[in-house]
């Protein structure tokens, strides 16, 4: 019976392998530089971190904007104050995060990341369980799945908000298609 259990049992990986869109054309060079440092094979953000001294401080400020939870408006003209503060910085010279490309860093490349340590630390726990919550969300009048994971790890339960998806239909087979 074990021997069976545990073959019903797929890492979490097996289940999340969606591709990112592409950039809008806006979006300069170097946030691809980014993206691409931190796709899947990517295991520490240092490594994408460090690819210029500009990237890393365009990364470093989109990590300080998501963690103090500032809006994407706010970075609007940072780049020209910062020119302003520092004119003897080749750093701030170059850096350019305005409110697109703030968000395209965080949501294209950072987030990856950080969803990947996710998913190797769920597949590292073993057993995990899947929560989900369907509601209408009123701004967008459509269904929104949101998805939270539960696991075990370092002697305690773990629970983390996983992603959301907008679904047209609430069946069992549009649950289960987002949820892949």
């Amino acid at each position: 019976m074990r021997a069976r259990r545990e073959q019903l049992i797929l890492p979490i990986s097996a289940v999340c392998a969606a591709a990112p869109p592409p950039p809008p054309p806006q979006i300069s060079a170097t946030v691809g530089l980014l993206a691409n440092a931190t796709a899947p094979a990517t295991s520490d953000l240092r490594v994408a971190m460090g690819a210029t001294p500009t990237l890393r401080a365009e990364a470093l400020w989109c990590l300080n904007t998501a963690v103090k939870h500032h809006s994407l408006n706010s970075n609007e003209g940072i780049s020209e104050l910062f020119k302003e503060m520092f004119p003897d910085s080749d750093i701030a010279k170059s850096f350019t995060c305005g409110k697109d490309k703030t968000g395209y860093i965080i949501r294209f490349g950072l987030a990856s990341f950080f969803k990947k340590q996710l998913v190797d630390g769920i597949n590292k726990a073993g057993p995990f369980v899947l929560m989900f919550d369907e509601s209408l969300n009123q701004a967008s009048k459509k269904k929104q799945l949101d998805i939270h994971v539960r696991y075990w790890e370092d002697d305690r339960v773990q629970s983390r908000y996983f992603g959301s998806q907008f679904l047209g239909h609430g069946r069992a087979e549009d649950l289960l298609h987002h949820i892949k």
